[in-house]
């Protein structure tokens, strides 16, 4: 059972990854699906397109207002059956800071890098070193690889 924490309404927020999928892609109608990140539907996931090079992700979650944020809960993608595989997908670990203001981040955690379990469909909670104000949220996830490629996959990501 997950603990039960009070979740922030993350209605009116953005999320932007960078670098983004390129012009190419798009024109032929390939999305990642990054707004599935903060859709809090676990069984939605951002995958973006393989590549051919380990690959550092950044995401960036602007709240609509500044609200007290205490922690994060991530979500690992969930693969069963003959998609089991791509349960590789699954990073093992995070970077984590964030801002009041968007020009000044610190790191969220007591850590650089925060450990996650990769297994399918786990639930990360990650609680911040300290609860303070917060607009902006950056998460940084390296590919791990993948057959030949390099490529990554997140479910979901909850602030409470």
């Amino acid at each position: 059972a997950e603990p039960s924490f009070t979740l922030l309404s993350l209605k009116g927020a953005t999320v932007e990854v960078s670098p983004a999928e390129g012009d190419e892609l798009t024109s032929l109608g390939w999305t990642s699906h990054e707004e599935a990140l903060i859709d809090g539907n676990d069984n939605t996931s951002w995958l973006p397109y393989a590549r051919s090079s380990n690959t550092t992700f950044t995401i960036t979650i602007t709240l609509k207002e500044p609200m007290v944020v205490h922690g994060m809960r991530l979500a690992q993608s969930y693969y069963v059956g003959v998609d089991a595989n791509k349960q590789a997908l699954n990073p093992s670990n995070v970077y984590l800071t964030k801002s009041a203001n968007g020009s000044y981040y610190t790191f969220a955690t007591n850590l650089e890098q925060t450990k996650l379990g990769n297994s399918t469909g786990e639930v990360n909670y990650i609680p911040f070193a300290k609860a303070e104000k917060t607009r902006y949220v950056r998460i940084k996830v390296t590919t791990p690889i993948f057959f030949k490629d390099y490529q990554v996959s997140l479910a979901g990501i909850d602030l409470y």
